[in-house]
C-alpha cells in the first residue's frame, strides 16, 4: 500500500512541477530580464529538474520492485568504445570541479552489445556520481570493459575512501546510503543501477577497501 501510495503522489506531483518548469523556461526568454532575475528564475529551473529526476527514480524503483520495469523500448546495438567516451565527456564537469582525473582503459576488439543506451548511461551516472562523491581532490576514477565469457565487463574503480563493510550486503538496497552523505541524494541510485542492469541480463556486484577505493563491477550479455 506504501509503495502503491508513493507512486501516485510522484506521479501526480509531476504535472504541477513540469508547469512551473515550462513557465520558468518561457520567462528566460524574455529580452528585458534583469541578471536578478535571470539568477532565481535558473534557480527554479535547476531546483525543479532536480525534483523531477527524482520523482523519476522513484517510480523507476517502484516498477523494478513491482517487476514491471521495461527496457525494450529503446534497445539498439552500441559500440562501446563510442559509448564510455561519451560517458566520459558527460562527466568531465562534476570530476573537473573536484580536479578529479577521468580514465578509460577498453580493450581491443569488443563486439557491440545491443542495450537500452539511456538507462545504460543512467548506470555509468549513478555510480561515476557516487565515486566523484567519495574521492578526493585530485584523485582517479577509471572506466574499464573487457570480454568475459558471453558479456562484456564493465568496471568503474576509484581511489577514494571505500565503503564502509557493514554498509556492503545492503550498498544495492533502496535508500541505502552512507549517514553522513545522507543529505547528498535520495539512496535510490545503486537499486536503480542494478535493476537495469538485471533488466539487460546481467549482474552487478562490488568490491571495496576502506580507505583504498571501490570497484564497481557489471555485465552486459553480448550473444
Amino acid at each position: 500500500m506504501r509503495d502503491e501510495m508513493l507512486a501516485v503522489v510522484s506521479h501526480d506531483l509531476r504535472n504541477p512541477l513540469s508547469v512551473i518548469l515550462g513557465t520558468a523556461d518561457l520567462l528566460l526568454r524574455k529580452k528585458d530580464l534583469d541578471q536578478k532575475s535571470a539568477l532565481l528564475l535558473e534557480r527554479t529551473r535547476k531546483s525543479v529538474k532536480f525534483m523531477l529526476n527524482m520523482i523519476k527514480d522513484l517510480l523507476d524503483v517502484h516498477k523494478i520492485d513491482q517487476g514491471q520495469f521495461s527496457i525494450e523500448e529503446g534497445m539498439s546495438k552500441q559500440n562501446i568504445s563510442r559509448l564510455l567516451m561519451e560517458i566520459i565527456e558527460t562527466q568531465e564537469t562534476l570530476s573537473k570541479n573536484k580536479n578529479i582525473r577521468l580514465e578509460l582503459d577498453i580493450g581491443e576488439d569488443l563486439p557491440d552489445v545491443y542495450i537500452n543506451i539511456e538507462q545504460i548511461q543512467r548506470v555509468f551516472q549513478n555510480i561515476i556520481g557516487n565515486a566523484i562523491k567519495f574521492t578526493p581532490e585530485g584523485g582517479t576514477i577509471r572506466l574499464s570493459a573487457k570480454p568475459d565469457s558471453n558479456n562484456i565487463q564493465f568496471c568503474i574503480e576509484d581511489n577514494g575512501q571505500g565503503i564502509d563493510p557493514e554498509l556492503m550486503p545492503r550498498i544495492f538496497d533502496r535508500f541505502s546510503q552512507a549517514k553522513k552523505t545522507a543529505s547528498l541524494g535520495t539512496g535510490l541510485g545503486l537499486a536503480i543501477a542494478k535493476g537495469i542492469v538485471e533488466a539487460h541480463g546481467g549482474r552487478i556486484w562490488v568490491e571495496s577497501e576502506i580507505s583504498k577505493g571501490s570497484k564497481f563491477y557489471f555485465t552486459i550479455p553480448f550473444n
